[in-house]
């Protein structure tokens, strides 16, 4: 089983941008704070608009997945199911095991999620070089990541982070937010690809 190359001839560097869309979101976060924008800054107005991307994501996948009945599309279809759990804050309650309350079984279901992807991964690497999917798909997981380590405070040393402004807040939802436009993305990235130049 091989991994697909992080770099192909349709994905140098300069089409790695979707990397800054995180970051973009970070700024942005500075703007509405320094125009006074408290809409933006309200924790309600990201988590919201994140269910209806979520649910996007999972339709778009599944409806690829049902014409064409690609492996890959199957997979992302569920990595967004789970994300969409994460996002309605579900809990676990096994009282007969001493769990009273816990969210960290989503985290058991992305372990049990990559074991499946590795062991499907001769169904879905020849996809991966397909058009600028696996571009996309590694913008979209640091952009995650960047949403985590917001979520887990990594990043004090940014400008109004804390308190008392506690923009750390809407940094990390409308990271996240931007997360799962670019995940919507990933469903169409493998058809993006190189026009030949006009003769």
């Amino acid at each position: 089983m091989t991994l697909p190359l992080l770099l192909t001839d349709d994905q140098r560097w300069p089409h790695w941008w979707p990397l800054l869309l995180g970051p973009a979101a970070i700024g942005m976060t500075y703007v509405a704070h320094a125009a006074g924008w408290q809409w933006f800054l309200e924790k309600r107005h990201h988590e919201i608009p994140a269910y209806g991307l979520l649910i996007i994501a999972i339709a778009a996948f599944l409806v690829r997945y049902a014409r064409q009945r690609r492996t890959w599309l199957l997979l992302l279809a569920a990595l967004a199911v789970i994300f969409l759990l994460r996002e309605w804050k579900t809990y676990l309650r096994m009282p007969a095991l001493g769990i009273e309350k816990t969210s960290a079984w989503v985290f058991v279901l992305l372990a049990a999620w990559a074991i499946w992807g590795w062991l499907w991964s001769n169904r879905w690497n020849a996809a991966m070089h397909a058009g600028r999917l696996w571009l996309w798909l590694c913008c979209t997981g640091w952009t995650y990541l960047l949403s985590q380590l917001m979520s887990r405070r990594a990043m004090k040393f940014l400008p109004l982070e804390g308190a008392p402004h506690r923009l750390h807040v809407p940094m990390e939802e409308s990271i996240e937010n931007v997360a799962h436009i670019m995940l919507i993305v990933c469903a169409f990235a493998d058809r993006f690809v190189r026009r030949p130049p006009d003769r």
